[in-house]
């Protein structure tokens, strides 16, 4: 369809506008007179002169999805956006050209994170969705269209009013090659009226009218898509039918050219009319009409846009019954396709809004198989769930799913939103209001990594709430203990959760499952027992797999589950599953944060399998990431140096020197906790590798003595304490002791990932201690290659080097 004149006429206006440097635009008019449809032309159009347009489009019915307009126009929107994202951190790559400039830009990242706290005003999804924004706004001729603002939900418009207000977060005003243009219907009520005047008011915007179908050009519209004339009387009434509303002119032209329209009849408003003549052109599908307009009363109420799975699973029907309605509604220009696969969306809202109140008015058990629905296949949608709930005067569950709602609030944006709080609180008894208490507190504590004093808070929720909320506390629990030494009472807790897991489905709630079994996966792997967390990692997969096609938090949870593959996978597996999510996350930035996670635990198998140098390259990226978005509080920056570093010496970057003066540097703004470890165990080495094995011994004994004593230990830690230790022993001529320690982990060796080298470096040290062999500390790091220079595949130049080193992941599950 093309722009009508006077759509046209105005799309000209707004390109001279932008051609012109505007830099904010608003655009008001009426509902129906074609905004959002000139607006898309306008993407075409400009595309032409370069420019870039990214369109964010609101939606009145997912008020109750968090940052809609921001996540579908960035992570899930067209090509354009994507390719403006992508590839943009490979052009940073000059910024930190050779080593000594990253030597600096590290010691120096340490001292500004101390001193400059991170903008910690944003929750994860905020930063992710800023660095997107970030990348767009580098490239020449940028629109930004905020289409149907009055729609969106209330926390977007909060982040857009954060966006546009706090200079230090993006400060659009040094950026000059950007356009924004907001665009609302001024006879639609706002949902949020309050921050949407606020927004409005803080910039310095040009305001343009959107205008309506004239009565010159409604007549020769009229005339040219119906070859029909008629009176004076007869255009005037149905111009005043159609009251600047395209679609119903179109519903208008579509009646006479059936020969259908009755200039006599009298409508009370275009709604009403327009639903009559969709009704009446239903029917001529006879004994399917029926089935048809239950199907699209269903759609109705998931959205504007809605999925065949969706409606097949709401309805009851096959997928062919429903592909059948949705060519025949298409043919109505009821229905259109997407550009995404298998969606389906309303050719304009006010037929939405007919079928959606018909339901309303009759059908109110449809919010409670449209509840159910859901529940199934985007089971995360609680407070969608619980406003249907109350549709259905379900109270009792309602709460619940108010309840589960306010603890992922909580757990992705640290609190409940104000407007969610004050809806569900008069439903809530003082017992229910004193558990989200208790968890917003142990969450701000785990926050904090006061892990011990988050379990104390959760020990206070008392085992009186239904199975899907005592869930959450446990899996939050669990996460704590994930965060300690392991011991024997952890062991048993795991082992209890996951007995509960298995036996329980914490009424049907998979997210909560999900993220349940997540844990105690992790947990287990842990532990080592890695039988277990491959079960569960199983179980968790096959859960997941259901849903992909339609739930985007499956997909994300899904390529967490792979980047964490080498805590139960060998390097054969796991390199393939890390690769995977580390393209999926890097693919068009869908996650800034757990990008760079993935961008640090793909180093640990880059260097895993030998490959030094693209490991040394790729954590580079990583720095080029956290200065690029410098607000940003990325989790364990520790661990990307820490690979950074055992990359750069292997691959020659980096001399001992070097190396030992980033440890120190790092180290010494790091607490104490379980993690150190590892890195005073590299630190060591790098000392023993200088001559130096009495200091390289102290460095780790001493650190050791601060986790663990000798009964409670986790292999990996174990592991590296007990082979360092032994070879700095040998190296300073204790090689019965060094070789009595060996001895006492063969059996451990084997129970880790890639026990298979573990053992076999094990054996060839032992070899080398007991025929008395004696060399340097550097001679020593390829001593074991003399003996044996291959052992299974290219893994071994990194396993079959003479120290234990440590190439750190992120074993976080969290989102």
């Amino acid at each position: 369809m093309e722009l009508l004149l006077y759509q046209l006429k105005f799309m000209e206006k707004l390109i001279d506008k932008i051609h012109e440097g505007g830099r904010y635009i608003l655009i008001k008019g009426k509902s129906g007179s074609g905004k959002s449809f000139t607006l898309k032309q306008l993407e075409s159009e400009l595309s032409k002169d370069q420019y870039q347009i990214i369109i964010f489009d609101g939606d009145y019915q997912y008020d109750d999805r968090e940052y809609y307009p921001f996540k579908k126009a960035l992570f899930l929107g067209e090509d354009s956006a994507k390719e403006l994202i992508a590839g943009g951190f490979a052009e940073a790559s000059k910024e930190i050209p050779v080593a000594g400039n990253i030597i600096s830009y590290i010691i120096k990242s340490f001292i500004e994170k101390q001193s400059t706290p991170h903008n910690l005003l944003l929750n994860s999804d905020e930063q992710n969705i800023l660095a997107k924004l970030r990348q767009i706004l580098k490239k020449p001729h940028i629109v930004l269209i905020f289409d149907n603002i009055h729609w969106w939900d209330r926390r977007s418009l909060q982040l857009l009013k954060l966006l546009l207000t706090n200079k230090e977060i993006l400060n659009p005003d040094k950026l000059n090659n950007f356009t924004t243009v907001f665009s609302m219907t001024t006879n639609q009520s706002a949902l949020h009226a309050d921050l949407l005047k606020d927004i409005i008011d803080e910039v310095n915007y040009e305001e343009m009218l959107f205008p309506v179908v004239g009565l010159i050009e409604f007549k020769n519209t009229l005339f040219n898509t119906t070859l029909q004339n008629f009176s004076d009387t007869q255009i005037n009434l149905l111009f005043n039918l159609v009251n600047g509303h395209l679609q119903v002119l179109f519903e208008v032209i579509n009646e006479i050219n059936n020969h259908n329209f009755d200039f006599n009849a009298t409508y009370e408003s275009n709604k009403q009319y327009l639903s009559t003549v969709l009704e009446k052109r239903l029917k001529e599908y006879g004994a399917d009409s029926t089935q048809i307009l239950k199907t699209l009363e269903y759609a109705a109420i998931i959205g504007i846009t809605f999925s065949v799975y969706e409606l097949r699973n709401i309805t009851k029907s096959t997928e062919n019954e429903i592909k059948k309605i949705i060519a025949e509604t298409s043919k109505l220009t009821i229905t259109e396709q997407t550009e995404e696969f298998d969606y389906i969306k309303f050719a304009h809202d006010i037929i939405r809004e007919i079928f959606k109140t018909k339901v309303e008015q009759d059908h109110t058990e449809y919010y409670y198989s449209l509840a159910l629905c859901i529940k199934e296949i985007k089971p995360d949608q609680y407070l969608r769930r619980a406003r249907y709930c109350i549709k259905c005067l379900d109270t009792e569950d309602a709460v619940i799913l108010y309840m589960l709602e306010a603890v992922k609030q909580i757990r992705l944006y640290g609190k409940v939103l104000n407007t969610i709080f004050e809806e569900m609180s008069p439903l809530m008894n003082s017992l229910q209001k004193e558990y989200l208490k208790l968890m917003q507190e142990a969450y701000c504590l785990y926050s904090k990594k006061e892990y011990k004093q988050a379990s104390s808070k959760l020990s206070l929720i008392l085992d009186i709430f239904p199975a899907e909320l005592l869930a959450e506390r446990d899996i939050l629990k669990i996460r704590c203990f994930s965060k300690t030494m392991a011991s024997n009472e952890i062991q048993d807790i795991i082992t209890k959760s996951n007995n509960i897991r298995k036996n329980n489905t914490f009424n049907g709630e998979k997210d909560i499952w999900e993220r349940y079994s997540q844990v105690v996966m992790i947990a287990f792997a842990h532990l080592g027992e890695i039988t277990l967390a491959r079960e569960v990692e199983d179980d968790t997969l096959r859960s997941l797999s259901e849903r992909l096609n339609y739930d985007d938090t499956a997909k994300k949870r899904l390529n967490i589950i792979k980047r964490v593959a080498n805590s139960i996978h060998n390097i054969d597996v796991s390199a393939v599953f890390v690769k995977d999510a580390f393209d999926y996350f890097g693919n068009s930035l869908l996650d800034i944060r757990q990008y760079y996670i993935c961008l640090g635990n793909y180093t640990t198998i880059l260097i895993n399998q030998g490959d030094f140098e693209e490991a040394y390259n790729i954590a580079v990226q990583g720095f080029e990431i956290e200065k690029s978005n410098a607000d940003i509080e990325f989790p364990r920056i520790q661990l990307i140096r820490n690979n950074y570093i055992l990359a750069g010496y292997l691959s020659g970057y980096l001399d001992e020197d070097d190396c030992i003066h980033l440890y120190e540097e790092m180290l010494s703004e790091m607490p104490i906790i379980s993690e150190r470890l590892f890195y005073n165990s590299n630190l060591s080495i790098f000392w023993a590798l200088k001559d130096n094995p009495q200091k390289a011994f102290d460095i780790l004994h001493n650190e050791a003595l601060l986790h663990y004593d000798t009964e409670e230990k986790e292999g990996l830690y174990q592991y590296r304490v007990v082979t360092n230790t032994a070879i700095y022993q040998h190296l300073l001529g204790q090689s019965d002791v060094a070789v009595r320690q060996l001895n006492g982990i063969r059996d451990l060796t084997k129970r880790l990932i890639n026990g298979s080298y573990f053992s076999k470096r094990n054996e060839l040290l032992i070899q080398l201690m007991e025929s008395g062999t004696v060399t340097t500390g550097k001679e020593w790091l390829k001593k074991l290659f003399s003996i044996q220079p291959t052992y299974q595949d290219l893994a071994w130049q990194y396993f079959g080097l003479g120290y234990a080193f440590m190439a750190v992941c992120n074993w976080d599950m969290s989102e």
